[in-house]
């Protein structure tokens, strides 16, 4: 009887750990540098990522930012896509900033981009180590202040298409996550 109810144990332990591993490893850690300033953000723009390709299975800066603009879907936050702030700079500026990437086209980036949201978002990879880690900073786009940064690191963000769009699906539920708080926030100070 007893040595069943040790190996049931044993067994319901080993399982519980296992389904719950992914979320184990993962770690957050969420920075909001301005509350008052997220509490505004009604529409978010994704910028270029800071992202060089090291294995063959990694996207590239631009795969990458779509994969940050598609993992919107998770989230109600209005998004206004890179592809999409390409096209706005172009009939706002007369500049194709993809065909640039360069320093300037950042600079015309960001003196256009407050035409069209109220913050943008930056994704970094640091995918020179065995786990891959993601920063995604978000800036006021009137000022470019930091207003926002999520840092996430996780075993289950693999270096391929999955694991790149799981990561900025965390980071979109973060976000709204955080911005609905600061937006509560708001609202009990008045």
């Amino acid at each position: 009887g007893i040595f069943i109810l040790k190996k049931f144990f044993a067994s319901f332990l080993m399982a519980t750990v296992f389904l719950i591993s992914s979320q184990a490893f993962a770690a957050y850690e969420v920075t909001t540098v301005d509350e008052a300033k997220l509490a505004e953000v009604k529409t978010l723009a994704v910028a270029l990522p800071m992202h060089y390709k090291i294995e063959a299975t990694e996207p590239t800066v631009l795969e990458f930012a779509a994969i940050l603009s598609n993992a919107a879907r998770v989230s109600k936050l209005k998004v206004v896509t890179y592809d999409d702030m390409v096209e706005n700079i172009w009939h706002d500026a007369k500049v194709d900033i993809k065909a640039l990437y360069d320093d300037n086209s950042k600079k015309i980036y960001l003196e256009n981009v407050a035409k069209h949201a109220d913050a943008y978002v930056v994704a970094t990879s640091a995918n020179n180590n065995k786990f891959i880690q993601f920063f995604f900073d978000v800036y006021d786009t009137k000022t470019s202040d930091l207003i926002y940064r999520l840092s996430t690191q996780s075993r289950g963000y693999s270096k391929d298409l999955k694991g790149y769009t799981k990561a900025c699906e965390d980071f979109y539920k973060q976000f709204e996550s955080e911005v609905t708080k600061a937006v509560k926030n708001a609202r009990k100070k008045k």
